[in-house]
């Protein structure tokens, strides 16, 4: 009776055993899963893309990478990271910043054509943004751009979400770079911006507000120009107000609204 006790006792002891190894192996397979759902493995959520989802090279100066070309998921939804270093470089360019153009850099990135990106935040290290990047993307509402922005490229963000912008001090805006925005409602310029061609926030039906310091430069198309000529930079903008209007013309602009 007594054995028969002892049996029965060990017995209890190891499915009781068994039962939480195999509690433990189920609450780790759950972890594991709900990671893989927040690195973005369903394509929705924040991404931090890699060095697999481009096509890039090293810059002819060699100080770090251009990716040329977004090759990965076509299908990505959600909010997008661009990755600061690939292959221990620095990611310093969106396009081939080597293709110059009237001595500004304007090389083409090929960009992403999925329409499910609603944000984008691009690393410190990136000075350029290359020619369409974000075109078309016409569900990105947000972009933080790099506090050591240089240049952003012709039609970058043309025809995309966008509501509002701040560009960092001492950037370069070339040709329609936000042309036809049709969300986009205010735009904070830093210091010394420079707008290189026309029709950069053209055709913004409800852009209402600029903040526009008086270093503010504009050019126009002929490189051989002085600032302050008749780029359209917020030509059709119809709801700009004469208050804003003041304040953009204040800072040297002599082109049409």
């Amino acid at each position: 009776m007594k054995r028969a006790f002892l049996t029965g006792a060990v017995l209890v002891m190891i499915a009781a055993l068994a039962l939480s190894a195999c509690n433990k192996g189920g609450s780790s397979g759950s972890a594991n899963a709900q990671s893989g759902g927040n690195s973005g493995g369903s394509g929705r959520g924040s991404i931090t893309l890699t060095e697999t989802d481009f096509k890039y090279a090293m810059t002819n100066d060699g100080s770090g990478i251009k990716l040329l070309e977004y090759i990965g998921d076509k299908g990505k939804e959600g909010s997008i990271i661009i990755p600061d270093t690939i292959e221990g470089f620095p990611v310093v360019a969106l396009g081939d910043v080597d293709d110059l153009f009237y001595e500004i850099p304007d090389g083409t990135f090929t960009g992403f054509p999925t329409k499910g990106i609603t944000s984008i935040t691009i690393p410190d290290t990136v000075t350029f943004i290359g020619k369409g990047a974000f075109h078309l993307l016409t569900n990105l509402t947000s972009i933080t751009f790099p506090k050591n922005l240089k240049v952003i490229g012709t039609d970058a963000f043309r025809y995309s979400g966008l509501t509002s912008v701040t560009i960092p001090d001492g950037v370069w805006i070339s040709l329609r770079a936000f042309y036809e925005c049709k969300n986009l409602t205010t735009v904070t310029l830093g210091e010394n911006v420079r707008f290189r061609s026309d029709h950069a926030f053209a055709k913004n039906p409800e852009l209402a507000t600029v903040n526009i310091p008086s270093s503010v430069k504009f050019f126009s198309t002929d490189v051989t120009r002085e600032y302050g000529t008749s780029s359209n930079t917020f030509l059709d903008c119809p709801k700009l107000s004469l208050a804003a209007r003041k304040v953009i013309t204040d800072a040297g602009y002599l082109g049409s609204f």
